[in-house]
């Protein structure tokens, strides 16, 4: 629908979410890889956050950083958790880091 770049800055949004289609072939596409780092480049320069989902490997993470993006998530880091366990490996993980 709405996905123009002018929407961007006229839109009160304050984070953009790049699609899952968008990171699925990051980094093997070079210009999907230049495009990705441009629509970073863009939402940062505009205040906007930016969060990129359906990352599933450590290529993608890797590039994901070194373009700066604020946040991620997908398969990567884990499968979908009900709330018990999601709960359960936030204790897990508060205990671990403390």
């Amino acid at each position: 629908g709405y996905s123009s770049l002018k929407y961007i800055s006229l839109l009160p949004v304050d984070s953009l979410i790049i699609d899952p289609s968008c990171v699925q072939n990051l980094p093997h596409a070079a210009d999907g890889a230049s495009i990705m780092q441009a629509v970073i480049a863009t939402a940062h320069a505009l205040g906007r956050k930016v969060i990129a989902t359906g990352v599933e490997t450590r290529e993608q993470f890797d590039l994901l950083c070194e373009y700066q993006c604020d946040e991620m998530q997908g398969h990567y880091f884990s499968t979908a958790l009900s709330a018990q366990r999601a709960t359960a490996l936030l204790q897990r993980m508060s205990v671990e880091g403390a």
